[in-house]
């Protein structure tokens, strides 16, 4: 057991080493109030594309986007839900692999993980149905992902490959 969560922890290692210079910084004043939200993205430069959470950007009336070098974008359009996931999967070429992750609902018998579970997505996410499988919307797209599971099934890390088109 341990020789497989080190083999998985290398290979994310090494995911994260080859995304680090994707990885951006969004930010903004969230509409009426004093508060600025402040989270992180990826690019996917070759289509100028920002990727993020639906939270980061909640509220906020004009998003920033600051690279690794320190310019900063303004951001012309929000994409969410349904539409957002079309729409980046549109620019990806057959073949491409997509990794998502997040939160997800730990077995039942897990309550402490699931008490933990229930306020952090409160957070980030506008409902909670569907987060006993959050990757649905991306498997009917691209099929079902390959899927580990982390922190005790608190959080989910999902792979697939985008299909050929027909």
């Amino acid at each position: 057991m341990a020789a497989s969560a080190s083999v998985g922890l290398s290979r994310s290692s090494t995911l994260a080493e080859r995304a680090r210079g994707s990885v951006v910084e969004i930010l903004g004043a969230v509409e009426g109030s004093d508060e600025t939200s402040y989270g992180t993205g990826f690019a996917v430069r070759e289509k100028n594309l920002v990727v993020t959470n639906a939270h980061v950007v909640r509220g906020v009336k004009k998003p920033l986007v600051r690279t690794r070098d320190g310019a900063t974008y303004a951001s012309v359009r929000v994409l969410e839900s349904d539409d957002a996931l079309d729409h980046v999967l549109s620019h990806l070429k057959p073949g491409a692999t997509v990794v998502a992750s997040g939160l997800k609902w730990a077995p039942p018998w897990a309550v402490p993980v699931n008490l933990f579970v229930w306020p952090a997505a409160r957070r980030s996410v506008s409902s909670l149905a569907g987060l006993h499988r959050p990757w649905q919307k991306l498997a009917r797209r691209v099929g079902e992902p390959e899927r580990q599971t982390m922190l005790a099934g608190a959080v989910y890390l999902a792979r697939a490959r985008v299909p050929a088109k027909p």
